[in-house]
């Protein structure tokens, strides 16, 4: 069953999570046709728009090791809002409005949507000790090598 969110654009995102707003930012063109992504970045409550507040494995660029402890905590700490960058969780608040940043870089873009979230919880992106992802070669857009 696919989303249902408001479109928006990448300036308005800061916002729509401050609110917890369901919103989602259009993917390019390039990213919808070789990802087959709707929306490059993604904030909803689980429970309102998927009915549930499971945490299936998506097609994830986050290693799998720190998905799997992720997703335990999300379920034992209940899960309330999610913020994703093309299908990868760049944070969630747990039902105690408690904000959890995987700490991974992946993209210049991803990048971005990382700083709109953290500028949106009042927190500095730059103060976050991560570690650089490299993307497979079908989940980078844009310019080669980085």
């Amino acid at each position: 069953m696919p989303m249902q969110l408001t479109n928006i654009r990448l300036k308005d995102a800061e916002r729509a999570i401050e609110d917890r707003l369901d919103f989602g930012v259009r993917a390019s063109k390039a990213a919808r046709e070789k990802m087959g992504v709707e929306h490059s970045l993604r904030g909803y409550s689980p429970l309102a728009t998927l009915g549930f507040c499971g945490t299936e494995k998506m097609a994830s660029a986050m290693p799998d090791e720190y998905w799997t402890q992720m997703s335990d905590q999300m379920e034992r700490l209940r899960v309330a809002y999610i913020v994703e960058s093309f299908e990868t969780v760049i944070g969630w608040q747990d039902s105690n409005g408690r904000w959890h940043i995987p700490p991974f870089r992946y993209s210049l873009t991803t990048n971005s949507h990382q700083r709109a979230l953290c500028a949106a919880i009042g927190v500095s992106w730059y103060d976050i000790d991560t570690t650089r992802v490299v993307l497979p070669e079908d989940k980078r857009i844009g310019r080669p090598g980085f």
